[in-house]
């Protein structure tokens, strides 16, 4: 609320959010939320990531063990699906296959994200004609400087190359789904900018 109080200070337009709640009653015996990491491999080494104090084995789930999982999740009225954890998921080779999977299941709503640096043309289209509800899209910063020191690595134009164009696809295609969410994580680096981004 306060950011968002900062922001109207500023004459900046908007509009106050909240996670999605599902509608779904959570089960007495089942988590009503999974969070299902199906890679802890990543292509940014952000500041701020617990990866960087850890000392794990980098492994992608095995394509039978993934299925076993959604296979009994789907016995079940979850609330949310999230394909994601501290890795970036679509490294796993086989991404959009278990994201296929997933749909076969029904199971809903699914949310997957992401830093942007794999969200190619390709793929975007492949999101967009998949049944995922929800996309989240970290971004760092809002200039180069500031993606580069917290990313740890040069890709803040090809970031918002992949942005832009993920946004006109979307209107292309006429898609109403995946719904985006852009997310800046306040810190040192980028304070003074939430309030533009909002």
């Amino acid at each position: 609320i306060e950011v968002v109080d900062a922001a109207r200070k500023l004459g900046l337009d908007c509009v106050e959010a909240e996670r999605p709640r599902s509608r779904k009653k959570a089960s007495d015996e089942f988590p009503s939320v999974i969070l299902l990491e199906i890679t802890n491999r990543c292509n940014f080494f952000c500041k701020m990531c617990p990866r960087n104090f850890m000392e794990w084995e980098l492994v992608d789930i095995e394509m039978d063990v993934f299925k076993k999982l959604i296979d009994e999740i789907s016995g079940y009225d979850i609330s949310s699906l999230l394909l994601y954890n501290i890795g970036e998921s679509m490294l796993h080779p086989r991404f959009f296959e278990m994201l296929e999977y997933v749909d076969s299941k029904n199971i809903h709503p699914t949310w997957l994200s992401t830093n942007g640096e794999n969200l190619t043309e390709e793929n975007s289209i492949r999101l967009l004609n998949s049944n995922l509800d929800y996309l989240n899209f970290s971004l760092n910063a809002l200039d180069r400087e500031a993606h580069e020191e917290i990313s740890r690595k040069d890709q803040f134009d090809r970031v918002m190359e992949n942005l832009n164009r993920f946004l006109a696809l979307k209107k292309k295609m006429n898609k109403r789904k995946p719904f985006l969410r852009v997310q800046i994580i306040d810190q040192p680096e980028v304070h003074h900018q939430v309030a533009q981004f909002i």
